[in-house]
């Protein structure tokens, strides 16, 4: 499950980054990236804390 959380965090705070790198002007890859990355906070709580078996 450790993995999981791992690969889970790298693409939520990874990709948004990635992707706002290639934006050259493109809107909707700006509009992709703003909402990633106002959405990192939602997907680190649901992966460390809804998803929490302890």
């Amino acid at each position: 499950i450790m993995t999981f959380k791992i690969l889970a965090q790298f693409v939520v705070l990874g990709c948004p980054w990635i992707l706002g790198f290639f934006t050259n002007g493109s809107k909707v890859l700006e509009i992709l990236f703003l909402i990633l990355n106002s959405q990192q906070g939602t997907f680190i709580f649901l992966i460390y804390c809804v998803l929490n078996n302890e």
